[in-house]
């Protein structure tokens, strides 16, 4: 099968596989916001802060691993899993110990720590579940992570509708979360055991010298992870502490929003990560055609939702969580719309250190991110509040994308070499359109939105080559080069 036809597949069941996930997040907090109110949104959204950080210490970076090893050779997928699966399973245990001591050590209300405790019981499944996923990754599969998905997000929503029409505190949904995550891993272990027979359980660690190996690789990715999430999400943190759970709620009413959007980078991750870690071993050539494809296809969908969240902040918050204290957040929903065309023009940058086995230096970046990230939001939050942490996310998002597309530079011995005069103009368009819109005074969705659709079409046929639309057009028409 062709890497097109490859890509094309798994985007596609990558996207049900997310998007489905989406659906569900999206009725979970929208449900919370609208029924519970700001501060209890607050509560919950920062306990699942800290549940998804506790999640990549528990991940340690190895279902990235996994997925990527798998793909450069499928027979090693046994002896790859018989030596990771301990190590999930121990660092799921620190996890589950550094999140009920964050429950206590908190200065958080007492219910965001119940929320907190109740969460970290997801833990365990949760990781081994994702383990299952990049097990099928690897192997360039998504179809069973899809299905899986499928009926426990389901699930998910079917508990919360029982949840709402009983009237059930916070704490409910929390544990109805928690039983969705323990559902999905079974299920995903069942196929994957179908699938690869002579898999086994493993829960005693490797020798000592291959644990060593594993724990330096696992510093490598997970450290990456960690902070590559924690420099994300350290403002509300922050918030928490210097500003009130009230803020938090604002913030995370936007940041919620923008992490639906940021799905399709997960789906673009999980497509593309094998074929480029085969191409890159394979056909340098290859690894950089693909390279350029994405990252166009990345900007236009990045721009595409950034010029909504900029124009039409007021409307778009309004239609999911309803007239009153969130309309607040419309400042700070301006300025993630210029992240997520930051965040989705990295992407590719990110994807490909990665492939060709650069993942040490995204994780000294990310780190040195996360604490120039800490300094300045310790220096705006207090002075500007939510308005603050957005604007040092914005440039600490600007600051990685700089160092990401200079690194690929260097090791391709060639300045930028994704960005040519196609995406300079998709790029100066968006920007442009933003910009005129803005002072046009135009920002109502009714009219932004079939704008923002009539641009980025146009874009995307200024933008490709012809050999690039070949590509596209083999990917969007389930035609095979």
């Amino acid at each position: 099968m062709s890497s097109v036809a490859v890509v094309r597949r798994n985007s596609i069941f990558s996207f049900l596989a997310f998007g489905l996930r989406l659906v569900a997040n999206a009725v979970l907090f929208i449900g919370i916001a609208r029924f519970y109110g700001a501060a209890a949104f607050g509560q919950f959204s920062l306990a699942h802060v800290y549940f998804s950080l506790m999640l990549f210490v528990a991940d340690f970076g190895y279902d990235f691993y996994l997925a990527s090893e798998i793909g450069r050779d499928v027979r090693m997928t046994e002896d790859l899993v018989r030596k990771v699966m301990p190590m999930k399973i121990f660092f799921s245990g620190v996890a589950i110990v550094f999140m009920v001591a964050c429950a206590f050590i908190t200065q958080s209300a007492s219910e965001t720590r119940l929320l907190m405790i109740i969460l970290a019981v997801g833990i365990p499944a949760n990781t081994l579940m994702t383990l299952v996923a990049a097990i099928f990754r690897g192997n360039q599969d998504v179809l069973p992570e899809a299905r899986v998905a499928f009926t426990q997000n389901a699930l998910l929503l079917i508990l919360l509708v029982v949840v709402a029409v009983l009237g059930l505190p916070l704490l409910a949904v929390a544990a109805v979360f928690v039983a969705s995550r323990i559902y999905g891993f079974f299920a995903l272990w069942h196929q994957v055991r179908k699938r690869f027979p002579n898999l086994q359980w493993n829960f005693r660690l490797t020798k000592s010298r291959e644990t060593r190996v594993l724990t330096g690789i696992g510093l490598v990715f997970g450290l990456h992870m960690l902070f590559g999430t924690l420099y994300f999400q350290m403002d509300t943190i922050l918030l928490d502490r210097l500003k009130g759970q009230e803020a938090v709620g604002l913030y995370q009413a936007v940041m919620k929003l923008t992490a639906l959007v940021l799905v399709l980078n997960e789906v673009a991750i999980t497509a593309v990560i094998p074929v480029l870690a085969e191409s890159f071993t394979a056909d340098i050539a290859r690894w950089k055609r693909i390279g350029g494809v994405v990252c166009k296809s990345l900007h236009l969908i990045g721009g595409f939702f950034g010029l909504l969240f900029f124009l039409s902040p007021g409307d778009i918050l309004t239609i999911v969580y309803g007239k009153g204290e969130f309309l607040q957040a419309a400042g700070v929903m301006r300025i993630f719309g210029v992240i997520l065309l930051i965040r989705f023009g990295m992407e590719t940058y990110a994807m490909m250190l990665t492939s060709a086995n650069k993942q040490r230096s995204r994780m000294v970046v990310v780190i040195l991110a996360t604490i120039l990230n800490v300094i300045a939001n310790l220096f705006a939050i207090p002075r500007y509040g939510i308005i603050g942490a957005a604007w040092v996310s914005l440039g600490t998002n600007a600051l990685i994308a700089l160092v990401y597309i200079s690194l690929v530079s260097i090791h391709m011995r060639q300045w930028f070499p994704l960005i040519d005069s196609g995406q300079l103009l998709m790029f100066a368009g968006f920007l442009i359109a933003g910009g005129v819109l803005w002072q046009c005074g135009i920002s109502s969705l009714i009219v932004v939105l079939p704008l923002a659709i009539v641009l980025t079409v146009g874009l995307t046929f200024i933008g490709f080559s012809r050999n690039e639309s070949k590509v596209v057009s083999s990917f969007l028409h389930l035609k095979t080069l």
